[in-house]
């Protein structure tokens, strides 16, 4: 099927996880590869919420016998309004660790209401002060990832060309035309 997106990922499968559609929260992720020799600190949200009244049903049915032997056929249909607790994200988690040289993939809570897929990405760099420094910020698809790499002394971030398999996590999404550009920012394999 042709996706409408054209920076899609090349294995971005668009099929929802099995999960329960009852549930006012469902796990959505991205995945980043840190190709740099720094050790980095990701943090990661999204916009969520739950409505404040949702729709409740109660439905019943019966049979009986009166006392002068008849039957007695009983249905019973509500309908109501029932409250809930509204929930909206404050802000972005606590900064999670992504080491030198690895891929890690950031979880976050979406709500099922208005199912947002977009997540707001903070990359920052990690000092031995505890304290982390924010170099880049970036919306990322659920199911999508980025690279991030140094070029000329310079943290940079580019979309990954996909998610699914290992390597497609660390090479630059096709979209990228940049003579400069290596095939893989896989440290493992040599650059070319």
């Amino acid at each position: 099927m042709a996706s409408s997106n054209p920076f899609r990922n090349a294995n971005s499968d668009s099929e929802d996880e099995d999960e329960d559609p009852t549930k006012a929260f469902k796990t959505i992720w991205v995945g980043i590869a840190n190709s740099t020799s720094q050790n980095l600190k990701v943090a990661t949200w999204t916009h969520c919420s739950v409505p404040d009244t949702t729709s409740d049903f109660k439905l019943g049915a019966g049979l009986g016998v009166e006392l002068t032997g008849a039957p007695n056929v009983h249905f019973e249909f509500e309908k109501k309004a029932r409250k809930l607790k509204q929930e909206n994200s404050g802000g972005p988690s606590e900064p999670e660790d992504l080491a030198a040289f690895d891929w890690g993939k950031f979880v976050v809570n979406s709500d099922t209401h208005n199912a947002s897929k977009i997540i707001t990405v903070y990359i920052m760099k990690a000092n031995a002060t505890d304290n982390a420094e924010r170099f880049w910020t970036i919306n990322i698809e659920h199911k999508h990832g980025v690279i991030v790499f140094e070029q000329d002394g310079q943290m940079k971030v580019v979309r990954a060309n996909g998610q699914y398999w290992d390597s497609d996590r660390w090479k630059p999404h096709k979209s990228y035309k940049d003579p400069s550009f290596p095939k893989t920012f896989d440290p493992r394999r040599k650059k070319k």
